[in-house]
């Protein structure tokens, strides 16, 4: 009797899953010779895929696009004669398969050989090809050789054959579109897709519609070429999306650009389609070049560059080569930048490309003349100009002369920069440039007013400027003349006709919308009512005008007339002198307060290009788009007076409420941002800080605040206690303080760099009586004395300045020197904000310490030319202790319990990014690479491996969230302490309080390590011990004068910058004690609630 068996659904289902698992197990082959190829072509192994591609094609040889693939392989490879040899034999052995003659077509084009692009794309079709890329070949070359007349005849010849057809209306709109007939183009396609669906078709319809604007259709036929796209057309699809990620951008739609982008590129890099891969790339530079999105277009750029390298075009390197310089420049790195605007200009030599490498020199120059490397400037800019002058490349070369004008001018030499500043002048009158013409009269005028080297000459091209305002109807450039006139009024000490001046600028600034213009003219206005005798009239004035600055510094900063406004001698320092003279010493303290931030903000504007994306950024974005609105508003209505329409006082009042309710918006998320991400705000606005939170702060450490404001003949110094604020001016400037620092240095640079032999006690002396001794009596000695410098002073250890100049026997008594640091525990900082953040938060870490520590010195010349030391690859720094003995001493010091270490080999990038944020103290002992004037871009380098980057860059410390109580860096290479040292310590501490840190240690130069260590061990021996970072550092200082060598090139490099607020070390004894407690406890309150319950019990029973 059979028997049957009834499954369940369940059952059926996992037998039904396994059954089409072993059928696809069954049917699974091998890869074919297509695939293979394509995979080795993924991996750039292109000799290998041809040979693969080969046997595919003795196999099947009617996939036109295959050999078109081809011949892009021996392109790829470098084998054009190989490929063409295989075309040719191929050629006589089957002479009538029409894809042989596309393929071999495809590689004459690789050589540049339109002559015989054109016969054999002519052969191809007359071998009854039905491809469009035949007849696209066709057209091109005929374009290309001027062989249009008989294009129409061949494509008559199409038409005739029943299976060419449709070829001679797609040809005839490929010729079209590529005449830029448009119009027609669309005409021809629409008929020809009425009878047939064609991916080719699609696509170019999709084109067209793109180049007449309208991007919806192109975005739907490039969306259908898509889809009708075959397996085999890979290439094609790529370019396709290309093309549909440009339109996508065109329409606003960044995230669906680059969504496609990346599409794209992984099927480019998956099968090795470098001719796509390249121009995907050009079309990512073009779109994130327009939208400043300086990061991408980085790498845009370094993509196309590697794969140019690879295909050996050298016609594209130039232009990623510049686009990477101008976005590394945006960002801030100037290195890089010039390193690659120097690769552009050697590309652009060798393709006798003068316009690129006018350009690229012109650059460097201006990079060189901002870093104040005024020889190099001179000299890049010489080169450049002359390029220019020989290929009358006239743009370029007048450009040329205005940077070479503003070196001049910064050298002092003001008739050269006068005669550079002319030649443009004729230049742009000639040719009837009235917006260069307008810049070269504000700058002849500028140049003769600072110093007041020619009032009259001032006065001529300001009347010339005032003219050509009136002439061409910009109104804007007459609000400038005003004020400029006002300067020259109050150089000429005509009081009345300055405030007159001064207050037209104002009101015409209002009227339209240049921000520089009001600032001006109220800055000017406080001085005017200075030099009056009415004090009273400049204070009132100076707190509008500040008030206004702090609201729109950055509507003012992008300005162009900006260049010729300084803010720091224009309104701090009169706004300071208002103050002073009525005895409003609290605002004083926020106006040096507003000075130092703005500073603070200019150095790490940049960092909104690296900064990781935050709730914070996003605001920050909203207020730009605001911002980027206002000035759209504004320019609109300067092209209604421009052409005279400002009797429609209808859409002048529309666009000025408009104007006003965006300035509304824009004041409500900023005070949104800075209640709700201060530390970002700090990083990007203004402000004048809080003199009660201070205060509050002083009065619990038992501290005073000293606020240095350096002008160039005086310097006011403002004391701040818990109780009272005190001011003083002393009649020393920045002029003699940088005579005084080098020669207490001992070079022509700063006091960072001291060497042993060179530390004068007397200049220190010096400087104590000029800055420090007037204001002594205000602050109690043994105190805290929290430092804020300025200007030259931030070079200035104020720790070994010397109090008792009087009892020194020469200019080297070190052993009767009495040095600052022995009366007070001193800590700097850039402004007060940067004290207060995350003060409070302790025990966030039960990680007491680790200590990264590297030994091998970098090549500075490598990793910054011109400001690194000389010779190739590495080399060790001769020490009397070992590396390991000095991280094990100051191991040590800090006590066994929760800590780590990692040395030379194992300190690595990669341990630092992921593990440093767990741990209070973070201790770095490694050579630290300096970028002048690109702070945010100093290296901290590491052991090098070759998986990983041997150096972690400044603004990278701003994506980490840090626990940390305090970092310290005990950077151990030569040129630590070269100029910028001070900034770049100052952006440390930036970075450490935005990504949660307090405080940093650092040295100003660099020390030997014997001699470092000994300190260290001291300090973290003070820390452990109980004491505030302060403290710790101050007694680690006194112990070194009392027990060591009391030079200060030993001991006075290393400073406390953030909070001084003690390290509460963990413990495990502690943790074990608050355990054993808890257990204790625990079990008592166990055993007397069971007796509880036993006596409830018997007296139950």
């Amino acid at each position: 009797m059979e028997r049957r068996t009834n499954l369940t659904p369940v059952q059926l289902s996992l037998f039904s899953l396994i059954i089409l698992l072993v059928a696809q197990t069954a049917n699974s082959k091998p890869d074919t010779k297509l695939e293979l190829s394509l995979q080795e072509a993924g991996k750039t192994n292109y000799e290998h895929a041809i040979q693969l591609l080969k046997e595919h094609l003795q196999k099947d040889s009617t996939v036109t696009e295959l050999y078109v693939r081809l011949a892009d392989y021996y392109r790829y490879s470098e084998k054009l004669t190989d490929g063409r040899t295989y075309f040719q034999d191929a050629i006589e052995t089957t002479p009538d398969n029409p894809n042989l003659y596309v393929g071999y077509a495809q590689l004459s084009k690789h050589a540049n050989d339109w002559k015989a692009v054109f016969n054999h794309a002519k052969l191809a079709l007359e071998k009854e090809s039905t491809s469009a890329l035949a007849v696209d070949a066709l057209i091109q070359s005929a374009l290309e050789t001027r062989r249009t007349r008989t294009l129409p005849r061949l494509l008559r010849k199409l038409r005739r054959e029943k299976e060419q057809k449709h070829l001679y209306e797609l040809g005839y709109a490929f010729w079209r579109f590529r005449i830029d007939n448009y119009k027609k183009t669309k005409k021809t396609l629409v008929q020809y897709l009425k009878d047939r669906e064609d991916a080719h078709a699609h696509a170019l319809l999709g084109r067209v519609h793109y180049k007449l604007n309208d991007f919806q259709a192109s975005v739907s036929h490039y969306l259908r070429a898509h889809d009708l796209a075959h397996s085999n057309m890979l290439e094609f699809d790529i370019r396709n999306l290309t093309g549909l990620s440009e339109t996508y951008f065109q329409m606003g739609k960044l995230d669906s650009a680059e969504h496609y982008y990346s599409h794209a590129i992984e099927k480019a890099q998956q099968y090795g389609a470098l001719f796509e891969a390249l121009e995907i790339e050009l079309s990512r530079y073009r779109m994130y070049r327009k939208t400043e999105q300086h990061p991408k277009l980085v790498d845009a750029c370094s993509r196309g560059i590697a794969i140019a390298i690879q295909i050996n075009d050298s016609t594209a390197l130039p232009t990623f080569y510049l686009g990477s310089a101008d976005a590394h420049y945006e960002m801030g790195d100037y290195q890089k930048a010039m390193n690659n605007y120097a690769a552009a200009a050697k590309q652009a030599e060798l393709l006798h490309n003068t316009r690129v490498q006018t350009d690229a020199l012109l650059r460097i120059g201006e990079i060189h003349a901002y870093l104040q490397n005024w020889a190099e400037a001179l000299s890049h800019l010489t080169q450049g100009l002359q390029i220019a002058t020989d290929a009358r490349h006239y743009n370029l070369q007048y450009w040329g002369l205005l940077k070479m004008g503003e070196v001049q001018q910064a050298l002092g030499s003001i008739e050269e920069a006068g005669e550079a500043y002319k030649r443009v002048l004729r230049y742009s009158q000639r040719i009837q440039k009235h917006q260069l013409t307008g810049t070269c009269f504000f700058k002849l005028a500028n140049l003769y007013l600072n110093p007041a080297a020619n009032l009259s000459n001032a006065d001529y091209y300001l009347t010339l400027a005032n003219q050509l305002a009136k002439q061409t109807f910009r109104l804007r450039y007459a609000a400038n003349i005003r004020w400029m006139r006002g300067k020259l009024a109050l150089i000429r000490n005509d009081i009345e006709t300055a405030e007159t001046y001064f207050l037209k600028a104002i009101q015409l600034g209002q009227e339209t919308g240049s921000y520089v213009s009001i600032l001006a003219g109220n800055a000017g206005l406080i001085r005017t009512y200075l030099e009056a005798g009415f004090p009273d009239l400049a204070a009132a004035r100076a707190d509008s005008t500040l008030n206004f600055f702090k609201e729109f510094a950055s509507l003012c900063l992008d300005e162009n007339s900006m260049e010729f406004f300084e803010p720091k001698y224009e309104l701090f320092l009169p706004a300071v002198d208002a103050y002073a003279k009525i005895g409003d010493l609290a605002k004083i303290y926020e106006v040096c307060e507003l000075y130092k931030t703005v500073q603070s903000i200019k150095e790490l504007s940049k960092i909104r290009y690296r900064i990781r994306t935050s709730p914070g950024d996003r605001v920050r974005r909203k207020i730009d788009k605001i911002d980027a609105q206002i000035r759209q508003k504004w320019t609109t209505l300067w092209e209604l007076w421009r052409e005279d329409k400002r009797d429609n006082l209808k859409m002048v009042t529309r666009i000025r409420e408009e104007i006003n309710q965006l300035v509304k918006d824009r004041r409500i998320l900023r005070t949104r941002l800075a209640n709700s991400h201060p530390e970002y705000y700090q990083l990007f606005y203004p402000s004048d800080g809080s003199l009660y939170d201070l205060r509050a702060w002083l009065k619990e450490i038992d501290g005073s605040y000293v606020h240095y404001l350096v002008g160039k003949q005086a310097t006011n110094i403002l004391v701040v206690r818990a109780d009272s604020i005190y001011f003083k001016r002393v009649n020393s400037g920045s002029r003699y303080f940088v005579r005084l620092l080098e020669s207490l240095a001992g070079a022509k640079t700063t006091a960072c760099i001291a060497k042993e032999q060179n530390f004068r006690v007397d200049l220190a002396g010096k400087f104590y009586d000029s800055i420090f001794n007037p204001v002594r009596g205000w602050i109690p000695p043994q105190s805290k004395l929290i430092v804020s410098p300025d200007d030259v002073l931030r070079c200035l250890p104020f720790e070994a300045l010397v109090t008792n100049t009087q009892d020194l026997e020469s200019i080297h008594d070190y052993e009767h020197a009495k040095f600052l640091i022995e009366d007070y525990h001193i800590s700097y900082a850039s402004s007060e904000q940067f004290l207060r953040f995350h003060q409070n938060q302790k025990g966030r870490t039960k990680k007491n310490f680790i200590a990264f520590a590297n030994s091998v010195q970098p090549d500075e010349a490598k990793l910054s030319p011109g400001n690194g030391a000389n010779g190739n690859g590495y080399t060790k720094l001769p020490n009397s202790i070992t590396l390991e003995d000095e991280i094990d001493q100051i191991m040590e010091a800090v006590g066994d319990t929760r800590v780590t270490r990692y040395v030379n080999e194992r300190s690595t990038t990669d341990r630092f990014m992921n593990e440093s944020f767990k741990y209070k103290i973070v201790h770095l002992s490694l050579p630290a690479v300096l970028q002048k004037g690109s702070e945010l871009y100093t290296k901290f380098v590491f052991h090098n491996s070759p998986r990983q980057n041997e150096f972690v860059e400044m603004y990278e410390l701003f994506n980490l969230k840090l626990q940390s109580e305090l970092l310290v860096l005990n950077a151990n290479n030569h040129r630590w302490g070269s100029p910028g040292t001070f900034e770049s310590l100052e952006t440390l501490s930036a970075a450490l309080n935005y990504s949660g840190g307090t405080s940093l240690i650092s040295n100003l130069w660099t020390i030997p390590r014997q001699q470092a260590t000994k300190f260290m061990e001291s300090f973290y021996s003070n820390l452990r011990a109980g004491m505030d970072k302060a403290d710790a550092i101050r007694n680690a200082k006194i112990t070194f004068l009392k027990n060591s060598d009391r030079n200060p090139y030993y001991w006075a490099s290393f400073i406390l910058l953030g909070n001084a607020a003690p390290v509460e070390f963990y413990s495990i004894n502690l943790e074990l004690i608050i355990v054993f407690t808890l257990v204790v406890v625990f079990t008592l309150a166990g055993l007397v609630l069971w007796q509880y319950l036993r006596i409830k019990k018997e007296r139950a029973t």
